[in-house]
């Protein structure tokens, strides 16, 4: 399903803490899914490398000592929080001690999205019949759609643009962006959806930031203060 809506294929991980959630989706990358059952067996064959918290600083520390995979860890058994304590310290030692037993008390706070846009930087050249306009009307089109599908509207939009900073310069990658400056200008908007609004408001943007069409490599549209269309405040405002 997840192929079919969005054409990206996705890792899903499914465990009993944030943890083994996140270690299980890491286990199965890049495409399919992996349910732990047993936080042995998930974490057996993994390297301390593998473990939040232990990066390559501490890695560094502990390979010398012998200390190289969470199997390592297990063999201390309850002197593992001791030893480690006198390597990467007390308060670092308990959390990696925690996590290589499969223990992780950190709650999981669904996010909350807060903007959602469309942009495009490849290939982006206006020396041709189309100006930014259709480009701007592309954009917002997109940004209406996955607007829709979320159910919900922005009242603020900003306008990236990709600036070159050479237009004689041929890029490396073929119609690539190249070496650019990115700018970016914002504006309170009504509560919408709607394309042709945010095209209008995204035209507008342009014109302030005053750039050539010829220097244009990219463009961007983000909108941002959404709301849900079911929220109490945003009923007097059109769907749209």
């Amino acid at each position: 399903d997840i192929v079919k809506k969005t054409e990206c294929t996705a890792s899903i991980g499914i465990g009993p803490n944030k943890l083994l959630a996140k270690l299980a989706a890491d286990k199965i990358k890049p495409n399919g899914c992996y349910i732990c059952r047993d936080w042995k067996v998930l974490l057996g064959g993994l390297d301390l490398r593998d473990i939040p918290g232990v990066g390559w600083k501490s890695q560094k520390k502990l390979d010398p000592l012998g200390f190289r995979t969470v199997a390592d860890v297990w063999d201390l058994n309850d002197e593992a929080e001791t030893v480690l304590g006198g390597i990467l310290g007390a308060g670092n030692a308990k959390k990696v001690v925690q996590y290589c037993f499969g223990k992780d008390d950190r709650p999981v706070i669904p996010a909350v999205r807060k903007s959602i846009g469309a942009e495009c930087n490849y290939g982006v050249r206006f020396d041709g019949p189309y100006g930014p306009d259709y480009m701007m009307q592309g954009l917002a089109g997109e940004v209406e759609r996955r607007m829709a599908a979320a159910e919900i509207r922005g009242s603020k939009l900003t306008l990236k643009v990709m600036k070159s900073k050479d237009t004689t310069k041929v890029p490396g990658k073929f119609l690539g962006h190249g070496s650019c400056h990115n700018l970016s200008k914002s504006v309170d908007i009504p509560l919408t959806r709607d394309k042709d609004t945010l095209a209008s408001a995204g035209m507008k943007l342009l014109e302030k930031l005053d750039v050539s069409k010829y220097s244009i490599r990219g463009m961007g549209i983000v909108v941002t203060s959404l709301k849900f269309d079911g929220d109490n405040d945003a009923h007097s405002s059109s769907p749209m």
